[in-house]
C-alpha cells in the first residue's frame, strides 16, 4: 500500500494556512504573509525529502506480490516469502570473430555466436533444488556451421544434509580445474587442449561435500542426453578432490587430483581423442587418433594446482590417459598446460573454496565515462601440449602458445582478445606440420 501521509500532511498544511488567513476577516500585513509563506516553503521541503526517501527505499527493496519476492540481480528471480521455493532465470551469449594466418590448411576468417544459453534454477522446498540449462548453439558436427540445440544441465539435488549435496540427473562430471570452472570465467577464449580427455556431461548420481579448505565430488555416470547409440551405454566412475592450505581474499594455494574409469558399452563402440587448435572456429582438427575398437576400458588421472597472490596468478594441470584394448597394444596419451595472469588494475582471481574452482571477476572500479572508472584489465599467457602418439596410434602432437588481453567493464560483461601460435608435428592428423597463427576476439555477456 502506498504511503499517503505526505499527501495528507500537505493538504492539512494548506487548509490550516488558508483558514488562519481568513479568520475574523482581519487583514494581515505583508510581513506576516511573507513569514507564513516561508514557513510553508520549509514544510514543503521536508515533505519532499520524505517522499524521495520512501521512493528510494521502494526501488531497492524486492517487490512483493501475494507473498512472493521479485528481484533483478542480475536476472529475474521469484522467491516465496519463506525462501523455500524460488525460480531464477539466467543465461549467456558469446560473440566471436577469428582471423587465421594459414599455414597448410585453409581456415576461413569469420564470426559466430560461440554460445547462447538459458537456464532456470531454484529451490523446490527446504531441502531440494533444481537446474535446467539449454545450449541453443550446440555443435553437432565437425564443422563450425553444424549447430544443434542441446541440453547441458538437467538435475534435481537434495541438500538436507549439512555440507553435502546429492545430485540426480545430467551434470558435468567432476574432472579438472579448468573444466570445472565455468567458461564464463576462464582466462582464455577456449580451454586448454588437454580437455580433449575430459569425460564431459553424463546422466548419473553424484555426491559432493566440502569443508574448510577441501572439496570432494564423485559419482556414477552414463552417456549424456544426446546419446542415440544402438548398444548398451558406456558408463564411468569419476571423482575429484581438492585441497587449499591457503584461502584468503587475495592469497590462495590450491591442489587437486581427479580420476575417471570408463567402460564402453560394447567392443564396437569406438574410442577416439581429438582437439582443434585452441580456437572454436578452426575448420578441421589439428590432432586426432584413429578410432580404437575392442576397448575394454580406459582411465584418466589428472593433477592440478593454482596459486593466487594479489593480482598475480599461476595455474597448471597434467592429465594422462591409459587405454586398455583386448586385441591390440595399450596406448598412453597425455597433455598439460601452464599459465600466468596478471591484473593491471589490481584485482585478483576469485577462488570459490566451496567448489574448488574460480568464479566471477568483480572490477574494483566499474567502467564509466562520467565516473572515471576503468573496469578490470588482465593480461595472460598460456603454454599447452597435447600428445596423442603412442605405439601404433599416431594422432599427432600439438603445442599452443596463447597470449591474452581481457577487459571487464562490469562483472557481467567481458571483452577478450587472444593471439595463438600453433605448432604440430609430422604425425598430426589430418594435416601434418600445420602451424597457423590465430587472432580471436570475443564479446561476452551473462546474467
Amino acid at each position: 500500500m502506498k504511503n499517503i501521509y505526505p499527501s495528507l500532511g500537505l493538504s492539512a498544511l494548506l487548509w490550516s494556512t488558508a483558514s488562519s488567513a481568513g479568520a475574523g476577516n482581519q487583514p494581515i500585513s505583508i510581513e506576516e504573509m511573507q513569514a507564513q509563506m516561508n514557513k510553508l516553503q520549509q514544510q514543503l521541503l521536508v515533505l519532499q525529502k520524505q517522499m524521495a526517501a520512501q521512493q528510494k527505499e521502494a526501488k531497492s527493496a524486492p517487490a512483493e506480490m501475494e507473498g512472493a519476492k521479485v528481484s533483478f540481480h542480475p536476472g529475474p528471480k521469484i522467491e516465496s516469502a519463506d525462501g523455500e521455493y524460488s525460480m531464477q532465470i539466467g543465461g549467456r551469449v558469446k560473440f566471436d570473430a577469428t582471423f587465421f594466418d594459414d599455414d597448410k590448411t585453409d581456415h576461413p576468417d569469420g564470426t559466430e555466436i560461440r554460445s547462447a544459453r538459458l537456464f532456470v534454477k531454484g529451490k523446490l522446498g527446504k531441502d531440494w533444488s533444481y537446474k535446467f540449462q539449454n545450449e541453443f548453439i550446440g555443435k553437432s558436427g565437425d564443422t563450425p556451421a553444424s549447430y544443434d540445440s542441446k541440453i547441458k544441465s538437467a538435475y534435481i539435488a537434495y541438500t538436507g544434509i549439512d555440507y553435502v549435496k546429492i545430485i540426480m540427473g545430467q551434470t558435468k562430471q567432476p574432472f579438472g580445474l579448468e573444466y570445472q570452472t565455468s567458461s564464463r570465467f576462464t582466462t582464455f577464449l577456449e580451454r586448454a587442449s588437454l580437455t580433449a580427455f575430459s569425460p564431459g556431461y553424463g546422466i548419473g548420481l553424484g555426491v559432493s561435500t566440502y569443508g574448510k579448505g577441501w572439496t570432494f565430488m564423485g559419482g556414477l555416470y552414463g552417456e549424456d542426453v544426446g546419446y542415440s547409440g544402438d548398444s548398451d551405454e558406456s558408463y564411468s566412475v569419476t571423482a575429484r578432490a581438492t585441497y587449499a592450505p591457503i584461502i584468503k581474499e587475495r592469497n590462495v594455494l590450491h591442489f587437486g587430483i581427479a580420476g575417471s574409469y570408463r567402460v564402453p558399452g560394447s567392443d564396437s563402440d569406438p574410442v577416439t581423442f581429438k582437439s582443434k587448435a585452441e580456437t572454436h572456429q578452426a575448420t578441421a582438427y589439428s590432432v586426432k587418433t584413429d578410432k580404437m575398437y575392442n576397448v575394454d576400458d580406459y582411465t584418466l588421472l589428472g593433477l592440478e594446482s593454482a596459486w593466487v597472490s594479489g593480482p598475480l596468478s599461476l595455474q597448471g594441470e597434467y592429465v594422462v590417459t591409459d587405454v586398455s584394448r583386448s586385441n591390440a597394444s595399450d596406448p598412453t596419451f597425455d597433455g598439460y598446460y601452464g599459465q600466468i595472469s596478471y591484473f593491471l588494475t589490481g584485482e585478483s582471481l576469485n577462488y570459490l573454496g566451496k567448489y574448488g574452482k574460480f568464479g566471477r571477476i568483480i572490477p574494483k572500479n566499474r567502467f564509466s565515462l562520467k565516473g572515471g572508472g576503468s573496469g578490470a584489465w588482465e593480461v595472460a599467457m598460456r603454454y599447452s601440449n597435447l600428445d596423442l602418439n603412442d605405439g601404433d596410434i599416431t594422432g599427432g602432437e600439438m603445442k599452443n602458445w596463447t597470449f591474452a588481453l581481457n577487459w571487464y567493464p562490469t562483472p557481467y560483461f567481458r571483452l577478450m582478445a587472444n593471439y595463438i601460435i600453433v605448432d604440430t608435428d609430422s604425425d598430426a592428423y589430418p594435416t601434418p606440420n600445420d602451424d597457423p597463427d590465430i587472432f580471436a576476439l570475443r564479446t561476452q555477456v551473462d546474467f
